[in-house]
């Protein structure tokens, strides 16, 4: 009666494992099945995200781009007037640089700030359309005519950290004269107000995929 008592706790005691193990199985499985379904939710989600968002950052560059080929166009021959063997022709190509770039930045908030240098005559205008401090507005002045000086610079948008915050910036550079446009990251995110509820953060990346902002 003993060994009949013990062999029918151990038979207990087996199911009992079974049972347990059994219905550890069941929860990771469903564990694995939910993460998976949230997990294809977020992608989706995500990938909706970038092509309603995406498409209204790619039209703030493509703006930011229009405004610097303009600048370029418009104003050719009064950029090539920086060169210029009289100071009075140099002095009026400047001035008049500087308020189509005023004009601009007032009438379009999509690039920060531009800069137009020549290092020939240490000639240097800037306006941006937002407010932006000295330290910053002079960070900005002294790489763009670093860079006029500098090797030829690749004509696409980039990232630099000046004055500890990170810009989005795009020059075009010809004989020691520059033209510049910078973009601060925060502000080129802010293109798109995102609800900040949201679960999902936006993260800004250079083409090495470091990230810049977020």
């Amino acid at each position: 009666m003993l060994v009949q008592k013990k062999r029918l706790t151990h038979r207990i005691a087996i199911y009992m494992v079974v049972l347990i193990v059994m219905l550890a199985v069941l929860l990771a499985g469903y564990a694995f099945s939910t993460y998976s379904i949230l997990s294809d939710e977020m992608q989706t989600e995500a990938a909706s995200i970038l092509d309603v968002y995406g498409g209204q950052y790619q039209s703030r560059v493509a703006q930011m781009d229009k405004l610097l080929q303009n600048l370029l166009l418009q104003k050719q021959t009064t950029l090539q007037l920086l060169k210029s063997a009289s100071e009075a022709k140099r002095f009026y190509a400047a001035q008049e640089i500087h308020k189509y770039i005023q004009n601009v930045t007032l009438a379009d908030k999509s690039v920060g700030l531009f800069v137009v240098a020549d290092n020939d005559y240490g000639l240097c205008v800037d306006a941006s359309s937002t407010s932006v401090s000295y330290r910053e507005r002079s960070a900005m002045r002294d790489f763009a005519v670093q860079s006029a000086s500098a090797a030829a610079q690749p004509r696409q948008w980039r990232f630099v950290t000046l004055a500890g915050k990170t810009y989005l910036f795009k020059m075009y550079i010809y004989r020691n004269r520059v033209a510049a446009a910078f973009t601060e990251t925060g502000d080129f995110l802010a293109t798109v107000p995102l609800n900040g509820k949201q679960e999902q953060t936006l993260i800004l990346t250079d083409g090495a995929g470091i990230i810049t902002d977020f």
